[in-house]
């Protein structure tokens, strides 16, 4: 049929019509390769968008992980001294701040926390080491908290100290995103984020 056609066709268009063919394929082939890159670049943009806000998220998480257990470590020092725990965190702290993050329960009162508290606290006494865990409370605020067995009694007391996770610390990590974030446990389910609860998808 194209061999009909160019037989009906003047020289002219019979010598130009390759090449406007051939102009018209490789227009074609760069418009789908510029389409490729771009979204090549936006995809490899993004993902290194989020793996930067992942570490700086795992940053900002260890750093107060960190803070806990050196705090634990200090006024476990402070008790097995006998000094008072509170007074150490006066020192440190002229504001009292920290002293309102820590807290000294004895085992015998572990049927006073929640189940799951009492469980960690439970095996941390065990253990004799310091857990951290991430837990919410009643009102589902998220805290990280750090569970210090003091001594090796295993009726001794429990160092307990709390640092929030705030939400805003999420929202503001992803300003620059325009996205959302956030923290699973191991079932999948929301410990915190940006939102109350991951939106529905549509997939």
């Amino acid at each position: 049929m194209i061999a009909h056609w160019l037989d009906k066709q003047s020289l002219t268009r019979k010598i130009l019509s390759p090449f406007f063919l051939l102009l018209t394929t490789l227009g074609l082939v760069a418009t789908l390769g510029v389409v490729y890159q771009t979204r090549r670049t936006l995809i490899e943009t993004i993902d290194q968008s989020l793996y930067t806000l992942q570490v700086n998220m795992e940053q900002t998480l260890r750093g107060k992980e960190d803070r806990l257990r050196s705090l634990g470590q200090v006024l476990a020092g402070a008790w097995a001294k006998g000094l008072d725990p509170e007074q150490v965190l006066a020192e440190l702290d002229k504001t009292a701040s920290l002293a309102r993050q820590f807290s000294l329960f004895q085992t015998t009162r572990l049927q006073q926390w929640s189940p799951s508290m009492a469980r960690r606290a439970e095996l941390a006494r065990t253990s004799g080491r310091a857990k951290l865990n991430i837990t919410t409370d009643a009102t589902g605020k998220l805290s990280l908290v750090l569970l210090y067995p003091l001594g090796d009694d295993p009726n001794g007391p429990i160092l307990v100290g709390r640092d929030p996770l705030r939400t805003t610390l999420l929202t503001q990590s992803l300003e620059t995103l325009n996205g959302d974030f956030y923290i699973l446990d191991t079932s999948g389910n929301v410990l915190a984020g940006s939102r109350p609860r991951i939106p529905n998808l549509g997939l």
